[in-house]
């Protein structure tokens, strides 16, 4: 079983090794472990740049975390994962301003996965791999990394 769930993340890598982006800006994705057990987190780091001549607008990096999380996650049966969040009504009192980035700047955003929070159609999840993908807002477009796979145990 274990093999069958290592071959299966090698091979999900190995299908989500471009990265996606949108035009204009590029999200790298990075996280701090690919195997974990179902009650750990994996923290997911993100680099958001400007790759145009122009000035682009984008959420900032503390807009992401606890209310809108600034990844989302797939089986592998290209599945998406629900991924807990709070329930936020300070978001409709305090919405981050957006940040200017010039030309080839760049901002971090860190984010955190815990898949004993998460589910499929509101079943916990399975011992298996998954694939994050980094989803933030860049400008008026929706940018998305390349994904990387965890397996949980």
């Amino acid at each position: 079983m274990r093999t069958t769930i290592l071959f299966l993340a090698v091979a999900l890598a190995a299908c989500s090794s471009a990265e996606p982006g949108a035009p204009g800006v590029r999200l790298t994705a990075r996280v701090d472990r690919s195997l974990v057990q179902s009650t750990d987190s994996v923290r997911i780091s993100l680099t958001l740049t400007n790759v145009s001549a122009q000035p682009m607008q984008v959420m900032p990096a503390e807009a992401y975390g606890f209310c809108m999380h600034a990844f989302e996650v797939f089986d592998v049966r290209n599945r998406p994962v629900s991924v807990a969040q709070g329930l936020c009504a300070l978001v409709s009192i305090w919405v981050p301003a957006p940040v200017t980035l010039r030309s080839m700047e760049s901002i971090e955003i860190n984010d955190w996965w815990k898949p004993a929070e998460s589910s499929i159609d509101g079943a916990p999840l399975v011992p298996g791999a998954y694939v994050l993908r980094g989803r933030v807002f860049a400008g008026d477009q929706l940018a998305r990394s390349a994904g990387r796979t965890v397996v949980v145990q």
